[in-house]
């Protein structure tokens, strides 16, 4: 994944060849930075909060920003990723008010990510959402999360984003574009969770240019439909 400096050197020299990426590097950044377009989905997104990247983190000042969340669960990330692999050690938080817990989780975060550290930390509330299993490789809890990729506003591919077999209900993504119309991007991906009480909720957007594919999608025939609507504008 490149970082959005390293995106606008790419977008310009691409351009010198007359080349043009789907995204400008400003719709790059749009999606790949969640501060950047959480507004724009804050309705449907878990509660979100964040700090800018800092020379020296301090952990007390961290403890108390997360006492917005009360006595919740919650998980920390940079801007664009997650050590989800990691989930006890350096990824969920199970009481924002057990303070010896988020220095605990924070702290390995950061030692972990060390100058891949992007943008800064994020803390986002704990949704219990349908279980899909654990990792057979971490023992990460899974959950029936599907990943959608959207083109100028329309969902031209959505799909369980494990290879699992016990995924209950597709998404409502014709409901879900309504909101998706209001992302700054040509072209993104966004991830999708039902969670225990039934409501339909968006994880994560991404740039669809650096965003995996769900494992049962044809990456050929996935991208020429992508050329397909791109040579008709």
């Amino acid at each position: 994944m490149l970082t959005e400096a390293e995106y606008a050197v790419l977008y310009e020299a691409l351009q010198t060849k007359n080349l043009t990426l789907l995204n400008t590097p400003a719709q790059y950044a749009h999606c790949h930075y969640l501060p950047n377009c959480y507004a724009e989905i804050e309705a449907f997104t878990p509660k979100s909060i964040w700090m800018s990247k800092r020379e020296a983190w301090d952990l007390d000042e961290i403890v108390a920003e997360v006492q917005a969340f009360g006595p919740k669960a919650a998980i920390v990330k940079d801007y664009v990723k997650s050590r989800k692999h990691e989930w006890h050690e350096a990824c969920f938080i199970p009481s924002t008010n057990d303070a010896d817990a988020v220095r605990r989780v924070v702290s390995n975060f950061i030692e972990r990510q060390g100058d891949d550290l992007q943008g800064g930390l994020i803390f986002r509330e704990f949704i219990p959402l349908l279980p899909a299993g654990t990792h057979p490789r971490s023992g990460m809890p899974l959950t029936q999360e599907w990943r959608s990729l959207v083109q100028d506003g329309k969902v031209i591919e959505a799909a369980p984003y494990w290879d699992v077999q016990c995924y209950c209900e597709s998404p409502p993504m014709q409901k879900c574009e309504a909101v998706l119309a209001n992302v700054k991007s040509r072209f993104f991906s966004c991830d999708v969770a039902q969670a225990a009480d039934g409501n339909w909720w968006i994880i994560e957007l991404g740039d669809a240019q650096v965003a995996g594919l769900p494992p049962t999608t044809k990456p050929e025939a996935f991208f020429w439909q992508v050329t397909e609507r791109v040579s008709h504008e």
